[in-house]
């Protein structure tokens, strides 16, 4: 149970464990590879009487091969399945309440050419999903069980207009399939064809300077939670209710982007907008609801109730890191940080985007000798308090301050390092404003770690 401000955030403990072994077989400029990955944990849920028991085992392929037949030069081939499982056992009698299963399997296949035509590089593939989820015992009432398919095909190129000027464009059309149960207990069939593209512009205005500019039109099918959902969701206390009948969601979006290197100096900033059609979110109503899906006007219930909505949708946003090196310290340079991001979210015909992140300043100095580094960030966690969604609660704003220190012993093997890092070294308190559950849950106060780290 981790320390916060004040005590300690009760049912927050945490115990993991995992394993992988893999390997890859290299011949010529080909490979294969394969990989088990394996993973245990046992963790508590701030602000709920239970914790959860999760296990998960991955299967992964890679291997790619060195054709060179032509324009075409490199075939890759990835795979994988994994198989999630994880229970939600009550702390009081040890019982288990609820079990979760996701059975799934993904396969992708890539061409990379050379030059091809007007373009000077080009890929091409396809991809395959599949996956099976149920829910046992009290799991059973938040939603039955449901499978989603997809494949696409996808391409992407590039194409040079001088020395200076590039054209990136993209595409991917899926096919979607997903089989599950809505609240009127008739299973149902959904199919979905999102078809997605994107163009953009790449400029080098000067050795120094880089612009960028993206449109793009991206759609997606709704998720299974989206159109099944219809009951009690433990883990983040609401009552949720999905919607079968929601269509494709669609963002159309500008981006812009900056990237300046004079040396001593380095810029990163971006600014972007996007514009939803049928954008799907999580609304909570204000009503409190039990179990059973009684649902009233007031807070008499335990949980929040949660009802998936689709309607158009704005966001706009700009984010920048400035980097500036203001000195040499014992052969590396120490370097001054500054860094900002905004996100703004509406919903049309009025209203606020729900849990929308907060804004966020930083500033901070960083060193990273041979032997030695170090650093800090001083960063400002806005306050979320104007522009709220329906029932959407205030959430302070926060300064957080994170600072680490490396010590490399080994002269001649640099990658074993000893770190302290520590994280909100004012203990100050903090919350997340994208969380449904923020108003119980504390995120963590105080916290240092000493830590080896080394690579053979």
């Amino acid at each position: 149970d981790y320390d916060i401000p004040g005590g300690t955030m009760s049912n927050s403990f945490f115990d993991g464990d995992g394993y992988s072994l893999g390997g890859s077989y290299l011949f010529d400029k080909n490979r294969i590879g394969a990989a088990v990955v394996h993973y245990d944990s046992k963790y508590g849920i701030p602000g709920e009487e239970a914790f959860i028991d999760m296990k998960q085992t991955k299967e992964l392929l890679r291997s790619s091969f060195a054709l060179n037949a032509g324009s075409l030069h490199t075939l890759t081939i990835e795979g994988g399945h994994a198989d999630y499982e994880h229970s939600e056992i009550e702390l009081q009698t040890g019982e288990v309440g609820s079990t979760f299963k996701d059975d799934e399997w993904d396969a992708r296949v890539e061409a990379l050419f050379g030059a091809v035509g007007p373009f000077s590089a080009a890929a091409v593939g396809a991809q395959f999903q599949n996956r099976e989820f149920s829910a046992l015992g009290e799991g059973a009432d938040y939603l039955l069980p449901t499978e989603t398919g997809s494949s696409a095909l996808f391409a992407f190129a590039d194409a040079p207009f001088g020395e200076r000027l590039h054209l990136h464009v993209g595409a991917r059309v899926e096919w979607v399939g997903v089989d599950g149960t809505p609240a009127d207990d008739v299973p149902l069939s959904l199919e979905f064809t999102p078809v997605s593209a994107s163009a953009g512009l790449l400029f080098d205005a000067t050795d120094e300077l880089q612009l960028g500019f993206t449109l793009s039109s991206a759609a997606r099918a709704p998720g299974q939670t989206e159109l099944y959902a219809r009951g009690p969701h433990e883990a983040t206390a609401t009552y949720e209710t999905g919607n079968s009948a929601f269509g494709e969601e669609r963002a159309n979006s500008l981006e812009a982007t900056l990237r300046f290197d004079g040396g001593r100096a380095q810029v990163e900033a971006a600014v972007w907008g996007s514009k939803f059609t049928d954008f799907i979110y999580g609304n909570t109503t204000g009503r409190t609801c039990d179990d059973a899906g009684v649902c009233l006007d007031d807070d008499s219930g335990e949980l929040a109730e949660l009802v998936y909505e689709q309607r158009g949708a704005k966001y706009w946003g700009a984010e920048g890191r400035v980097t500036v090196d203001l000195a040499d310290a014992a052969g590396a340079p120490l370097r001054g940080i500054v860094l900002a991001d905004y996100v703004r979210a509406t919903l049309d015909g009025g209203g606020e985007v729900p849990r929308v992140s907060p804004y966020h300043v930083g500033a901070g100095l960083d060193w990273n000798a041979p032997r030695f580094g170090g650093g800090f960030l001083v960063k400002y966690t806005g306050a979320r308090d104007r522009d709220l969604a329906t029932a959407e609660t205030p959430t302070a704003g926060f300064l957080s301050v994170d600072a680490q220190a490396m010590w490399r012993p080994l002269e001649n093997n640099p990658d074993f390092e000893i770190a302290l890092v520590g994280r909100n070294l004012t203990d100050r308190l903090q919350r997340n404003a994208v969380s449904l559950n923020k108003d119980d849950v504390v995120l963590p106060g105080r916290e240092v770690r000493l830590m080896v780290r080394a690579s053979l």
